[in-house]
């Protein structure tokens, strides 16, 4: 991305000077490929996101972008060195077993619980009659075309889908399937010709359409390949994943200071959602307050919660509240779900009586935000807890930070 006179400046001072060297050589300390490119590229996106270049902000990029890709621009697959296989497998299982489950990970679930039937179907029809004859004709192909190479988001999006392409036109049991499965959902192949396998990509697991948000506040328009594009480089991708970084920054630090555990609610907002850390403590004193178990994951739309957040409206309405114009309780929990995942909550009524009876009749301050307790499976990411993955970050920024010298 281009600087501005400002950022050159800014760069080119003696204070950021000595921090990009102390950055570079942490990174030469992880054996992390072109230091001097990947510190360059981090105070040039702290920079143009208006962040303050300091050891702080170095160490929370340099901890997210290890977690997400472990300096690898083009995206590294997780479990090396049979990346691709370790995709593959749970979902040839998943198909056979007619739990599309893993298939929902990759295509979204609406396509896997239509397609995961017709690829059964398909596979029995041309001699592929179970998992085990399926993993095995897979391997053959991953043994002919070298896809243990495949080690990046960047090489299957490329290598493996000209590869999947070229097969499509073999006169072959694979071939035929594939064609087939091209005919009746165009938009897989559509995907696959516009090499547009994955959600999120690059350094910092960035999605096209947040990308296309933040060049649009900027009057700029990019096409959807030329932001992937720009996504897979060391420069693009740490520009906008610290873009990402910044507006969940300024949720969770403490005024002006940032700590390891402001880090880990940022952690846990960038790979579960926003505000899903602010969530997390207010779902466990909403489950206290009425004496229900609430899941951690829970977006308060479900009957039960319904009547939860309606009965404290009915008691904040009780007590006199002055509510202006929404005094009526099922208005306020209305609200409430409305703006469960907005900063505008926090400015809610209903919102503030939680905070304040929770405190009343606990004895105890509550937490503004906490880590789920909440598992998930990616088939990219493998099995993740949010917590434990959130502390891994954590322990990676204090890392950074003795090394960087962070105040």
């Amino acid at each position: 991305m281009a600087l501005d006179q400002r950022c050159e400046r800014e760069m080119d001072t003696a204070q950021v000077r000595a921090l990009r060297e102390r950055a570079s050589e942490l990174l030469r300390q992880k054996a992390v490929s072109d230091p001097p490119a990947w510190s360059r590229a981090v105070a040039a996106a702290l920079c143009a996101a208006r962040m303050s270049l300091t050891p702080e902000h170095f160490a929370l990029v340099f901890a997210f972008i290890e977690k997400e890709s472990s300096f690898v621009a083009h995206g590294l697959l997780p479990d090396q060195p049979h990346a691709l296989r370790k995709i593959a497998y749970p979902i040839i299982d998943d198909v056979f077993a007619q739990d599309p489950r893993a298939f929902e990970r990759l295509i979204g679930k609406g396509q896997a619980s239509e397609l995961a039937p017709v690829m059964l179907a398909l596979l029995r029809k041309t001699g592929i009659a179970d998992a085990q004859t399926a993993r095995a004709t897979f391997d053959d192909y991953y043994q002919q075309y070298d896809w243990h190479l495949v080690r990046t988001e960047w090489d299957l999006e490329h290598q493996f889908v000209d590869d999947i392409n070229e097969i499509a036109q073999t006169n072959t049991a694979v071939g035929f399937l594939l064609r087939t499965l091209f005919d009746l959902r165009p938009s897989i192949h559509e995907r696959l010709q516009q090499r547009s396998l994955f959600r999120t990509v690059g350094p910092l697991q960035v999605s096209i359409a947040f990308a296309q948000r933040t060049t649009a506040q900027a009057d700029t328009a990019y096409t959807d390949a030329q932001l992937r594009k720009m996504l897979y480089t060391i420069e693009g991708g740490v520009y906008f994943g610290t873009r990402r970084l910044k507006g969940l920054s300024a949720v969770y630090r403490q005024e002006s200071s940032l700590d390891a555990s402001a880090v880990q609610f940022i952690a846990i907002d960038y790979t579960g959602g926003r505000y899903r850390a602010r969530n997390a403590a207010l779902i466990d004193q909403l489950s206290r307050l009425g004496g229900v178990p609430l899941a951690q994951s829970s977006r308060m739309s479900s009957a039960a919660e319904w009547k939860l957040l309606l009965a404290l409206a009915g008691e904040l309405v009780a007590a006199g509240a002055d509510l202006g114009q929404a005094d009526d309780a099922s208005a306020i929990a209305q609200a409430f779900q409305r703006d469960f995942f907005n900063r505008r909550l926090e400015q809610s009524k209903l919102y503030s009586y939680v905070k304040t009876e929770y405190s009343r009749r606990f004895g105890e301050a509550p937490a503004y935000a906490s880590l789920p307790d909440t598992c998930r499976h990616s088939y990219k990411g493998g099995y993740v807890c949010l917590d434990s993955a959130a502390r891994r970050i954590g322990a990676m920024f204090e890392e950074n930070c003795a090394a960087l010298g962070c105040s």
